[in-house]
């Protein structure tokens, strides 16, 4: 039998909810609907202290929908940082939706974590795959992340984990491991 103390990482799906209209997405070609479930901050202190205090990661998931869809998201990542300064944070997003400032307050928890941020070619282009998203928001969105001090980013091709267009640390100037420069978008 597990204990809670033998539990070191938590992928949690905190929205079942998408605005992005993707035409390749398994939300549009599932048997059933995931139906509009979030969980809010209170229910996210449900969970046991004691697990979430020796946890080394918690991943926000984005397989079923997106945590940005979540206004709660900052002030979850808030409460699992008080309780554990180590746990690093995980997280995937279209980066599309909320204000700037919420994804500052985001990224101030995100530090030592990692957020991927699913892009599909450029402003000219990325609407084509990623419907209802908007690609100057989301570069917007992802200073605004980098600027509280979220370092650590993933540009990622919708489908194409294994083919990401750039790793590293998020600069003013540049997306680290790449040629593409914030201030050209």
């Amino acid at each position: 039998m597990i204990s809670l103390d033998n539990i070191i990482g938590l992928n949690i799906e905190v929205s079942s909810i998408c605005n992005a209209k993707c035409p390749f997405c398994s939300r549009s070609k599932k048997v059933r609907s995931y139906d509009n479930y979030l969980i809010h901050l209170a229910d996210f202190k449900l969970l046991p202290k004691s697990m979430l205090r020796h946890l080394e990661w918690i991943a926000f998931g984005g397989n079923f929908g997106d945590l940005a869809t979540n206004k709660d998201m900052p002030k979850m990542a808030e409460y699992a940082k008080q309780l554990n300064h180590k746990v690093q944070l995980h997280g995937d997003s279209n980066g599309s939706l909320q204000k700037a400032s919420w994804w500052h307050e985001l990224g101030v928890h995100y530090q030592d974590g990692f957020m991927v941020f699913s892009l599909d070619g450029l402003d000219d282009t990325h609407a084509i795959h990623r419907r209802g998203t908007d690609f100057k928001t989301i570069v917007k969105n992802v200073r605004a992340f980098a600027g509280a001090g979220a370092q650590n980013f993933i540009l990622e091709p919708a489908g194409q984990a294994d083919d990401t267009f750039f790793l590293g640390v998020l600069s003013e100037k540049r997306f680290a491991g790449g040629e593409v420069v914030l201030a050209g978008f």
